[in-house]
């Protein structure tokens, strides 16, 4: 497993749409595949907030998983992580 450090939601957003658009997936496509209109997988790549079911939904079909630590956990370590799963 690969891990990808993320610190916040704005930067949540943007490694999704790189990892989306690596798969060859349209906006369009995958927010048909996540059951989200374009609007709402837009703002989530673009760092605004959208449904945790959502969210998981769009990490899951990705074929990543989400690791949430709390503040301060591990020093410099991120609050949250992303694991590529492939």
């Amino acid at each position: 497993m690969k891990w990808t450090n993320v610190y916040g939601l704005d930067q949540l957003g943007s490694f999704l749409q790189k990892t989306r658009k690596e798969k060859g997936y349209t906006q369009d496509e995958f927010a048909e595949i996540i059951g989200a209109s374009h609007a709402t997988l837009s703002a989530l790549e673009n760092g605004k907030g959208v449904s945790s079911q959502t969210l998981m939904r769009a990490i899951s079909d990705l074929g990543l998983k989400l690791v949430v630590l709390p503040k301060g956990t591990n020093g410099p370590r991120p609050d949250i992580q992303v694991i590529n799963r492939e």
